[in-house]
């Protein structure tokens, strides 16, 4: 699935660099040296691209591990999507003391109707939306070296135009024409603005302005206000590279799904990066050995008292460990952060009480992460604190209540350090 996604987006992103070249009046496309295209398990299309997009064998060796990334993060999370929805429905028949042949008869009414409950649309909205992105990133690309004067904007009319992308029709029944440096660059960005959006973009060279249908507007901001893009669309695919980049929603998901873990080492055997800053299209704060995300603070640090907790607990795991600390947008209306260290999502406890709040702490973060690290604000021994986590996995399984996964990971902060053990060991 990877591969397949990733042939996709980066056909799309080098079919973006050979039209916009196309598009050029002044120039011819100037094939690479198939020499300097290195050799990659790419099926036959992908290889025609490649010998008619003028790209050495650097800027290639650049590319391929974004272009991997990006499909891995897509499929990753499309697997992740399909596996909740499974465990939910298993989860509802042991409840509810369902028999295993009629679970098995919903799982495949599910995945034979609509995919768990995932429509068919959404996969479209999903390939659809990466693929666009990819290729009007490739268009930009190629753009920034070539001189252009103007960007029009390609609005498909028609009876499933969206009301967004109607705001941009002129009179003519054209898209606009925009000068490069014209605001609604900076302030809207480019397409797609929506799910299922089909507007493009096409360059105009200083040439090509007040020919035939290559008039240049200049519109006031203020007559654009009607236009409002969708959340999380818009921008610019090269600012940051956020075509290939995580969106926070993107990020939210993995922290859902506990595959921070996953992510962060694939991004590290591709060469991409090794930390989670450089992996979001998002703007961050530090402090401290904490990295915060400014989706969640927008006034930085000042607007943090509802996570005074988490932070002042993050802080102290940054000074011990000698690590960063990524707190990351909430998923549940500001009621907690969420956490990722060394790679893995976790859940951050802030304990008050004595031994008993600390197994409460404990078992309350275990069904929210697969890792858990309590800050014990009496410094009790980190002994006692395991001792009563180990008394409470007893009473559970002399009740017969349900017990975390033995492979869930405890720590303990106390007495100025961190102490680890895994649930398993504390049988």
């Amino acid at each position: 699935m990877v591969e397949a996604i990733e042939k996709l987006i980066g056909s799309s992103y080098m079919l973006g660099l050979i039209h916009a070249e196309e598009e050029n009046p002044e120039r011819k496309i100037n094939a690479a040296d198939e020499t300097e295209i290195p050799a990659v398990p790419f099926t036959e299309a992908i290889q025609f691209l490649k010998s008619k997009v003028p790209m050495s064998k650097t800027e290639w060796y650049k590319l391929e591990p974004k272009l991997r990334f990006r499909a891995f993060t897509v499929a990753k999370l499309g697997e992740a999507e399909i596996v909740n929805k499974a465990k939910q429905i298993l989860v509802s028949a042991l409840e509810k003391g369902g028999s295993y042949s009629s679970t098995w008869e919903e799982l495949k009414k599910k995945v034979n109707v609509d995919t768990f409950g995932i429509k068919p649309g959404y996969w479209e909205n999903v390939f659809r939306t990466n693929t666009q992105s990819a290729y009007i990133a490739g268009k930009l690309q190629q753009y920034e070296n070539t001189g252009v004067a103007a960007y029009q904007l390609m609005v498909i009319e028609d009876s499933r135009t969206s009301k967004i992308c109607r705001h941009l029709l002129t009179e003519s029944g054209y898209g606009m024409i925009l000068p490069v440096g014209h605001p609604f660059w900076q302030k809207y960005g480019f397409p797609p603005y929506h799910f299922q959006c089909r507007t493009s973009i096409r360059a105009i060279w200083p040439s090509q302005i007040g020919k035939l249908g290559n008039n240049v507007e200049n519109p006031s901001m203020k007559s654009l206000t009607k236009f409002k893009v969708q959340d999380g669309f818009g921008g610019n695919p090269l600012d940051k590279e956020s075509w290939w980049r995580m969106t926070p929603s993107m990020l939210n998901r993995i922290a859902e799904y506990n595959l921070a873990e996953d992510v962060l080492s694939f991004a590290k055997q591709n060469g991409i990066a090794d930390n989670f800053k450089v992996l979001v299209d998002d703007k961050w704060v530090e402090d401290e050995g904490v990295i915060i995300s400014s989706k969640r603070f927008e006034d930085g640090l000042k607007s943090a008292k509802v996570y005074k907790n988490d932070l002042y607990i993050a802080k102290q795991l940054a000074r011990i460990s000698e690590e960063p600390v990524y707190l990351i947008p909430e998923r549940n209306e500001g009621k907690n952060s969420d956490t990722i260290f060394k790679g893995a999502y976790c859940e951050m406890k802030f304990v008050h009480g004595g031994q008993r709040a600390v197994k409460d702490n404990v078992f309350e973060g275990l069904k929210q992460a697969k890792n858990v690290y309590c800050f014990v604000e009496r410094n009790f021994s980190a002994e006692s604190c395991f001792s009563a986590i180990h008394g409470e996995l007893l009473v559970r399984q002399r009740k017969g209540d349900p017990i975390p996964d033995k492979s869930c990971i405890v720590y303990i902060i106390t007495e100025g350090k961190l102490y680890t053990k895994r649930l398993g060991e504390l049988f």
